[in-house]
């Protein structure tokens, strides 16, 4: 028995320390305050109206345009709103794996005097923040950063920076037409070979579509289905600004069709230019008003 009494004396401190150190940790969260993550910046997402993600090839800026987002470098285009809101989900606060280095003296250690990527956020109240993506660190799945509020180096999850790295078009909107469909109230569609126009018409207080040129009222599923079809999502970018050269190649120089839309207050109609179909695939190209952009669409 006596041989027994340390053992059972230990195993009692054990348990003592076990149960002491279970009841401080529930009690007390976070009391150590050098187990925080470090925060690089704090910014409030909503006060975000301009956003930068600069490269050695190319500077993507984003701007606030009241609830939506333009992107206005290297093209003018619309951004797409869950891509913008994602990349600002992400960079309104940089928490840190890592301290590395307080005011560093050689950024170029860490790859940050040439960075990968450059994230810049700016603010209603024009206050500017910069975030440096760098290389790889040694220790874990991270990435050497540098952020302009503290001067500091830090390593964050290589999975934060990736999302710095988004390609111009996965940040671009993807609707083909940006149009509500309750607006509509005229479709033209003029071909190489005919050309019609359907019509909206209130009749006794019900609303109905007519085919122009003879009257016939038309099925309600047809029009859903044509106005999904000119709905549609652009499937790819296929060239921005293109040369007659190229209008040429896709059908689109002198279109196969051409659908014209005209919406309820609208200062003008939208028109929507279909090309080709896309070799060996289910797809058209396809062109706006303007024909700045060739599309593709399933």
């Amino acid at each position: 028995m006596k041989k027994m009494l340390p053992t059972i004396a230990a195993i009692a401190v054990f348990v003592g320390v076990f149960l002491y150190y279970q009841h401080f940790q529930k009690t007390k969260p976070y009391e150590d305050l050098s187990k925080k993550p470090p925060v690089a910046w704090d910014i409030e997402k909503n006060m975000i109206t301009t956003l930068r993600l600069i490269s050695k090839e190319e500077t993507i800026e984003i701007i606030r345009d009241g609830e939506d987002w333009e992107i206005t470098s290297p093209i003018q285009y619309a951004a797409s709103s869950v891509m913008v809101d994602d990349l600002l989900f992400t960079f309104d606060q940089i928490e840190a794996e890592q301290i590395v280095e307080e005011n560093p003296q050689q950024l170029d250690t860490y790859g940050l005097q040439s960075p990968l990527r450059t994230v810049q956020l700016i603010t209603v109240d024009d206050q500017s923040y910069e975030l440096r993506i760098g290389n790889p660190s040694p220790i874990g799945d991270t990435m050497y950063i540098w952020a302009s509020s503290t001067n500091t180096v830090y390593t964050i999850k290589s999975e934060i920076a990736q999302k710095s790295m988004e390609p111009l078009n996965d940040l671009r909107s993807k609707a083909l037409l940006s149009i509500d469909r309750n607006d509509v109230r005229e479709i033209a569609v003029t071909t190489k070979q005919f050309s019609f126009t359907l019509l909206q018409e209130e009749k006794e207080e019900k609303t109905q579509w007519l085919w122009k040129e003879t009257g016939e009222v038309m099925d309600e599923n047809l029009i859903a289905g044509l106005l999904t079809a000119v709905s549609t999502y652009i499937s790819r970018f296929v060239v921005d600004q293109p040369s007659d050269e190229a209008l040429a190649e896709h059908g689109l120089l002198e279109p196969e069709s051409t659908i014209k839309i005209t919406l309820e207050n609208a200062e003008k109609p939208v028109f929507l230019y279909i090309g080709t179909h896309a070799e060996g695939e289910n797809m058209l190209f396809v062109t706006t008003e303007g024909k700045k952009h060739i599309f593709q669409i399933t």
